[in-house]
């Protein structure tokens, strides 16, 4: 490698940080304040099962069905959003590996993506009872 591949390389490294750097910025200016709710998993996973139909005891069974397969992955999706809590948290209350939880977590962005999916709309009337009923515990103010 020549001295002038080394300093374009570099150049173009510094280059693609820089503009990472903006971007985060602008999503961050664009974004505004962010809520978290103080709810335990448990009371999400209460909350979830009214809303769904699905038992309490399927969403926190360790099998494979995929009624709670999707459960535990709408638990997990609105622990992280509305809740702040991490992906870690989540696997310990359910004894599962990261992975497992990542993919079912994966599918549910996925369908939420849909507006119209029946997924979507029940993670929006989840969401919007939380704001109801359980007051923010932390707003990050972005500047």
């Amino acid at each position: 490698m020549s001295l002038q591949e080394a300093i374009t390389g570099k150049r173009c490294l510094l280059m693609k940080k820089i503009i990472a750097h903006e971007i985060i910025k602008m999503a961050d200016a664009q974004a505004g304040d962010f809520e978290y709710r103080n709810l335990s998993i448990e009371d999400v996973v209460k909350i979830v099962a009214e809303q769904t139909g699905v038992g309490r005891e399927a969403i926190r069974s360790i099998s494979r069905e995929r009624v709670g397969v999707k459960a535990r992955g709408m638990v997990a999706y609105i622990c992280r959003s509305s809740c702040g809590k991490k992906t870690k948290e989540v696997c310990r209350y359910f004894g599962r590996s990261e992975p497992v939880l990542s993919k079912s977590l994966k599918k549910i962005e996925i369908e939420i993506t849909d507006r119209e999916s029946n997924t979507s709309k029940v993670i929006r009337k989840i969401t919007s009872y939380i704001k109801k009923k359980y007051p923010p515990c932390f707003v990050r103010e972005i500047k």
